[in-house]
């Protein structure tokens, strides 16, 4: 074409390639005018319409139409790859986002496998993120719940792990310490009696005769008195 007068020779018209169209055709005095492919069509070039996928989405730079989304990623309605939700994930060949497995999560979109909890922690309700189990409860690595600690172990804030009590320290089911004393023994819970820093061990003492100290929550201010004695005060 030729846009100027005195030209010893043509311009060569532009040739709209692949992610483009031809918007407007060359003439014998004006270049051609190529416009992109809109979402969901391609072009390999040279054509005044982009092609529709119908089955897949175009490349990034729409010279392709791809019949697979990337993992973590799905075909919408409108043929174009949108992200997994968060909490759900996608790998190859699976036609959609799946929830996560129990005992692993997707915290981010786009997710295309879900990772497992640390131990102390699970998967919250909807699989976005790990809490740590509340005490007297506990979890390994990948569980999907806090199981409660067996009597005579504990578990504090966040325990992948139900610690064993000090004999003769004791604690019933689910216990966050070993507040309590084996049979034979008695808890010593009068105020001041011991340091802050001493062991839960050290509150248990040997059950005197008289006493019926048959209850692992037996405490000196409340064990009961066996017929035929008698105790002068609370804490004696």
């Amino acid at each position: 074409y030729s846009d100027e007068n005195g030209l010893a020779a043509c311009k060569s018209a532009t040739a709209c390639g692949a992610g483009t169209r031809i918007k407007t055709a060359s003439t014998t005095t004006s270049d051609a005018v190529c416009a992109d492919c809109v979402a969901g069509r391609y072009s390999t070039g040279g054509t005044k319409e982009c092609t529709e996928c119908e089955a897949g989405y175009p490349n990034d730079d729409h010279t392709a139409c791809i019949s697979e989304c990337s993992p973590g990623y799905v075909l919408s309605q409108d043929n174009t790859c949108v992200p997994c939700e968060r909490g759900k994930r996608r790998s190859f060949d699976e036609a959609g986002c799946e929830y996560c497995v129990d005992g692993t999560i997707a915290p981010n979109e786009g997710t295309a496998f879900c990772d497992p909890c640390e131990p102390g922690s699970i998967p919250n309700e909807d699989k976005t993120a790990c809490v740590p189990c509340e005490p007297g409860l506990a979890a390994a690595f990948g569980a999907d719940a806090c199981s409660p600690c067996d009597a005579g172990t504990y578990a504090e804030f966040g325990a992948s792990f139900c610690a064993a009590c000090v004999a003769p320290s004791w604690a019933e089911r689910g216990q966050s310490g070993c507040y309590g004393c084996e049979h034979g023994y008695f808890w010593h819970d009068q105020p001041g009696a011991h340091d802050e820093s001493a062991e839960w061990a050290e509150f248990c003492y040997e059950c005197p005769s008289g006493v019926a100290c048959d209850d692992s929550a037996t405490s000196l201010s409340s064990f009961p008195v066996n017929d035929g004695y008698w105790r002068i005060a609370m804490y004696a």
